[in-house]
């Protein structure tokens, strides 16, 4: 468990560092490295991360399983931090994949877009 969670806080550091790709490559070893069950912080908090990640490459229908699956390990209601950390992203993924879902093209920018192609 604890090589999972020191590579969660790898990924989070390649993240910050610009390096998206070996981030998320990172976060999914951590997510596979930390047992399903019985349910722990450490892998809560890996899929919250994971769930971030997907949230900020407008992954969103992803990071929105992911932060669901994070926040039912997340542990008991009393540890807020780690509770919020993991429900966060799941909402944020959520209001943006309705409001891109939903959101139509004004009728009078159709002749603008299929001009530019």
């Amino acid at each position: 468990m604890r090589a999972g969670a020191l590579l969660e806080r790898l990924a989070r550091y390649q993240w910050l560092a610009g390096d998206t790709a070996a981030a998320m490559a990172t976060v999914d070893r951590a997510v596979a490295t930390i047992p399903a069950e019985p349910p722990s912080a450490e892998r809560a908090q890996a899929l919250a991360a994971h769930g971030q990640m997907l949230m900020l490459r407008s992954r969103n229908r992803a990071a929105q399983a992911r932060c669901e699956e994070a926040a039912a390990g997340a542990g008991p209601p009393g540890d807020r931090g780690r509770l919020l950390t993991a429900r966060l992203p799941g909402p944020v993924a959520r209001q943006q994949h309705q409001h891109l879902a939903v959101r139509p093209v004004p009728a009078r920018a159709r002749p603008m877009a299929a001009r530019r192609g």
